[in-house]
């Protein structure tokens, strides 16, 4: 896992002489990569991607971006739905023993288990909206949002016009 970043040159400097155990998060990192790009052109800068056990005793720029307990989320539109996934959603967005599903007024927010064959447990609903949930799985997201907004995706078909 990726708990965050550092900016460092080939000999392993860090730009703007950061200690070598902050472990910045992805947008400070992009910045000063500009900034050193921008600003020091004889050397070559990179973003380092740093992994759980890289740094003995990090310390985060934000304490949020240390935290474990991260959701990697994606937005599909509903237009991937069908009728029947929709009513189907709208129920279980407001059943409070339903702790996977929340309804919001575009959409909807589906949390995901870690195993892809855990998601297929929605009788009733279009194959795509299976479909969606595990291939989500399978690329590393956690959280589904199902939005009027949001983008459609060519590899999954669409059920209505929004």
């Amino acid at each position: 896992m990726i708990l965050g970043y550092q900016v460092q040159d080939q000999q392993g400097n860090h730009w703007a002489n950061r200690p070598s155990f902050e472990i910045l998060t992805e947008q400070t990192a992009l910045k000063e990569l500009m900034e050193s790009r921008n600003n020091s052109a004889s050397a070559c800068w990179n973003i380092i991607a740093i992994t759980e056990g890289d740094i003995e005793e990090p310390t985060f720029e934000n304490h949020l971006a240390a935290t474990l307990d991260q959701y990697k989320a994606i937005g599909v539109s509903s237009a991937h739905l069908t009728l029947d996934d929709y009513n189907a959603l709208e129920i279980l967005g407001h059943d409070e023993d339903c702790g996977m599903v929340m309804g919001r007024d575009t959409g909807w927010l589906i949390k995901l288990y870690d195993m892809p064959e855990n998601n297929l447990g929605y009788e009733g609903m279009s194959d795509t909206f299976h479909k969606i949930l595990v291939d989500a799985v399978e690329a590393g997201y956690r959280l589904v949002e199902f939005d009027t907004s949001a983008a459609v995706h060519d590899e999954f078909k669409v059920m209505q016009s929004e």
